[in-house]
């Protein structure tokens, strides 16, 4: 996971902790799927919310299981894909995120990219689908 909160507990809890607050998460949630769409919103509040409004979406009341949360995280990050032109996706590629690059400044407000404490990465939710159309590109 390309998260920028892989290695931070105290900020995995507090991020958890903000859905608590709005919903019982073990009535909703799967063990560990919790943690797992905390993950995937790269330390993101509103990506948060977007992932568990999705996967609440996905199980139609259900509990939330590990795969709803991944086909929520793969639907988002395939529209978020979709919303990118060439330069951004070249940009993508190069891994050079200079923030005063118009177009990377545009990826930072669309969360195609996420910044954090001056790190920027590519967000946890698009990385697969970036990684998977680079191969399909480059084995022809």
């Amino acid at each position: 996971v390309n998260s920028l909160i892989d290695h931070h507990e105290n900020a995995i809890h507090c991020l958890e902790e903000i859905i608590n607050k709005r919903i019982d998460h073990e009535s909703f949630f799967e063990k560990g799927v919790l943690t797992y769409c905390v993950e995937q919103s790269g330390g993101c509040i509103r990506q948060l919310l977007t992932i568990v409004n999705r996967s609440i979406v996905t199980v139609r009341g259900a509990k939330i299981t590990m795969y709803a949360a991944k086909r929520a995280v793969s639907q988002l990050g395939q529209r978020m894909y979709e919303g990118l032109d060439l330069t951004h996706l070249n940009l993508l590629n190069d891994g050079k995120f200079d923030p005063g690059e118009p177009k990377i400044t545009e990826m930072l407000f669309g969360l195609a990219l996420l910044k954090y404490n001056g790190d920027i990465k590519i967000n946890p939710i698009l990385e697969p689908v970036i990684q998977q159309r680079f191969k399909n590109v480059a084995q022809g």
